[in-house]
């Protein structure tokens, strides 16, 4: 039965899974910056599509996260780094083209304008609220706590899960549900978990391999960052501001703020936390969660971005200050009124 609740839902479903079993060489695409789901995504579906007895490669925006190296290791097809240089030569080479995790243009900005050059055989498969880029068919399901949840969906109409597939996916579906705590988490998504611990899967060795292997300048800038941490709009909003000098102090690599953004929800007040990372080329990198309330995939989309109800992103090309007094402007709008 397809993962969805109306018509045209269903039919996307069917004709992802048509262009799929049709498919004979197969590029599989993710965001930048990519995030557990969505390297496990594409692996995931190598291995499914691979089981099947098609052909591909998984190809990713650089840099790619060290600590994602063994999902990446573990691959069926080769995995290739997205350039002009391989565009120009490798793209057309594959009959079908999968997008995962995303169905963003921005982010897939490298790539977008090659990749809706090939739209006739282009199929992107999501769980995110704002798709823009030009497909032959997107299937999006927001009510999926991951991408690699609708993964193991797909998994069932190509008979089953590998071990692989299954550590893959459960990768994915860990990571981007919080080991279930977030609000994403469903009974779908906990029946996923279930098909890929009974297929070999081992929530154990995920575990530390996602959430133990942090390094000791990624804690010297969680420390700093800690520190400076702002508390507005009535202690309901933190702002955590990240400028390129902390990252060269501390030796910390821009991917190692993932999880950063989480830690002041813990406090009873915060209702919506905002990171800001500036990066070498001047653009803020923006995160923005919240508990309840408010939806900051509406915010998000306000600066170009977007993303879920309570976990989005977008990229801010101005000052710090200037940023976070537009976005700070823009929560407030959304803000509950105090009890």
């Amino acid at each position: 039965m397809p993962p969805s609740s109306t018509t045209d839902e269903s039919q996307s479903w069917r004709a992802i899974i048509e262009g799929l079993k049709a498919a004979r060489h197969v590029a599989i695409f993710t965001h930048q910056r990519p995030d557990p789901d969505a390297v496990g995504s594409q692996v995931g579906l190598a291995e499914i599509l691979a089981g099947a007895g098609k052909t591909g490669a998984v190809i990713e925006f650089p840099p790619v996260p060290e600590s994602l190296a063994f999902i990446l290791e573990s691959s069926p097809w080769p995995v290739a780094e997205f350039s002009p240089a391989w565009s120009a030569e490798h793209l057309a080479k594959f009959d079908t083209l999968v997008v995962v995790d995303t169905s963003s243009r921005e982010q897939l900005a490298p790539a977008a304008e090659a990749l809706e050059s090939f739209a006739d055989r282009l199929y992107c498969i999501d769980h995110h609220l704002t798709p823009d880029i030009r497909t032959k068919c997107t299937y999006r399901d927001s009510a999926a706590g991951s991408c690699a949840e609708i993964m193991v969906r797909l998994g069932q109409e190509f008979g089953g899960l590998n071990a692989n597939a299954a550590r893959t996916l459960l990768a994915g579906i860990t990571a981007d549900t919080g080991w279930f705590h977030f609000e994403g988490t469903s009974a779908r998504t906990l029946q996923a978990a279930a098909l890929c611990v009974q297929a070999g899967a081992r929530p154990d060795e995920l575990w530390n391999r996602l959430m133990q292997q942090d390094s000791v300048a990624k804690w010297r800038l969680t420390g700093r960052v800690l520190q400076t941490a702002e508390y507005t709009l009535n202690g309901r909003l933190a702002l955590l501001k990240i400028p390129l000098k902390d990252f060269i102090d501390t030796g910390a690599k821009s991917w190692e703020t993932e999880g950063l953004i989480n830690l002041p929800l813990s406090i009873a007040d915060v209702i919506a936390c905002v990171c800001l990372a500036e990066q070498p080329d001047g653009v803020l990198r923006v995160s923005l969660r919240s508990k309840h309330s408010i939806n900051v995939a509406d915010i998000a989309a306000q600066f170009g971005g977007g993303g879920h109800a309570r976990a989005a992103g977008c990229r801010i090309r101005s000052s710090m200050d200037d940023a976070c007094q537009a976005l700070t402007s823009s929560i407030e709008r959304q803000m509950p009124t105090p009890a």
